[in-house]
């Protein structure tokens, strides 16, 4: 026999190979497992909170998850809420069975507190999954399910899954999915979605979660959908999933979006008594949070004495000259500094305006130097980009963080900047 052919026939069981298989048979299995058929809640609807009663009760049903998996993390409004939720980049959804919230998840976009998930990641992580640089990037955050709606009694994930899908992919504008989960759903999200952990280590224990051993997994969306269609290829019964992901979720008019004619141009701006409930009232988040991270998130609101008040107390702050708005804009911005010619950065501007902008450099960027001219650009759409001109005026603690201030823009950018100001409104 020829020595290749030889190698041939033993390959399929060399150690690799042979984990390949069983890899591949366990994945099979937990396909078997999942019934794309589970019934849909009654009078289900599902959208972004709309109310402050939304977001409390998304806040008391991840609580009641968190006692359920015995978590160690009490408070005695019996609500869990994260920092991110404060900021216009972040995104609570609800869905509801006959009018009671049933389920929820939160979608967290670069923002001024970061992504929940950095805290268990180690820079160079954070660098290589949670940059911008091969673009936007999206963490699915506290996601939560009533008892009495979890499979195998009804669908609600499914149908979860399928909004959060279309919401990331076709209204946000998402690249790469990030996730933080127990250990013992790793398998099903390889299996179902394509996950991949960050890393092949052991979990790791998430402070601001109780310290519940918790696994970073992500996925790009591209990787995401091959999956969803590579299963219904292994098991028919799963052709039902592409269906659901890649057509009655964009056409169910159940399931309501939050419409943008702006690329990456999200927004959930919080009401000031909203604000006030979650973050005074229920809880003690705000007295947490840094002031410089109040300032920051602050300054993305309208500049009104009421929101002043509730992020510091304050209302005798100077006013700012030009409305700002809030988006999730990946850029590459060229720096030019005296005697060192032109470099670039990879970022995202997450607040704009007419006058300026707020930079939030990718994790694994130099810093930009104190003195220098910048240029940065912005996808208006699909074939139009802007190129934006302006200068450093302020730079954070933490050197991530940036006030740009414009100095020359073409007619495309106040294009852009006419339609965020009637895109965006106060929920």
């Amino acid at each position: 026999m020829r020595p290749d052919l030889r190698e041939r026939r033993l390959l399929p069981k060399t150690p690799y190979m042979l984990k390949l298989l069983l890899d591949d048979h366990r994945e099979v299995e937990i396909l078997r497992t999942v019934n794309p058929a589970l019934p849909r809640p009654a009078n289900f609807t599902i959208s972004l909170a709309k109310s402050n009663d939304d977001f409390v009760a998304a806040g008391r049903l991840l609580y009641e998850s968190y006692q359920r998996r015995q978590i160690a993390f009490v408070n005695k409004a019996r609500i869990r809420v994260i920092p991110q939720i404060m900021t216009p980049q972040t995104t609570v959804i609800v869905g509801k069975s006959n009018g009671v919230v049933i389920c929820t998840a939160t979608v967290v976009c670069h923002n001024p507190f970061d992504f929940p998930i950095a805290e268990i990641l180690t820079p160079a992580e954070c660098a290589e999954h949670l940059s911008a640089a091969d673009g936007a990037v999206a963490e699915i955050a506290s996601l939560a399910i009533a008892d009495e709606f979890l499979a195998p009694k009804s669908g609600a994930f499914n149908y979860l899954a399928a909004y959060l899908y279309e919401y990331l992919k076709n209204h946000l504008g998402i690249s790469k999915i990030v996730i933080g989960t127990q250990p013992v759903a790793v398998d099903f999200y390889r299996a179902m979605f394509g996950f991949l952990p960050i890393r092949a280590t052991a979990p790791r224990v998430m402070p601001s979660a109780g310290n519940d051993p918790t696994v970073p997994l992500v996925v790009t969306m591209e990787r995401f959908e091959k999956k969803v269609n590579s299963n219904a290829k292994r098991i028919s019964s799963l052709k039902a999933f592409v269906r659901l992901f890649f057509e009655e979720a964009k056409a169910d008019s159940n399931f309501e979006y939050l419409n943008s004619p702006v690329v990456n141009g999200l927004v959930q701006l919080k009401s000031v008594s909203l604000i006030e409930e979650l973050f005074l009232k229920q809880t003690d988040m705000m007295s947490r949070v840094s002031p410089a991270k109040r300032i920051r998130t602050e300054e993305m609101y309208p500049e009104t004495d009421d929101y002043r008040w509730v992020f510091h107390n304050d209302t005798q702050k100077s006013r700012r000259t030009a409305r700002r708005f809030t988006v999730n804009v990946p850029t590459v911005i060229a720096v030019r500094s005296s005697g060192n010619g032109t470099t670039t950065r990879v970022g995202t501007i997450v607040d704009i305006s007419e006058n300026g902008a707020f930079l939030i450099l990718a994790p694994n960027q130099s810093a930009l130097p104190k003195s220098s001219d910048v240029t940065f650009t912005i996808q208006i759409s699909d074939t139009v980009e802007a190129s934006v001109h302006g200068e450093i005026a302020r730079i954070d603690d933490d050197e991530r963080s940036y006030g740009l201030r414009i100095t020359s823009s073409g007619s495309a950018f106040h294009d852009y900047i006419r339609a965020l100001s009637q895109d965006q409104s106060a929920a």
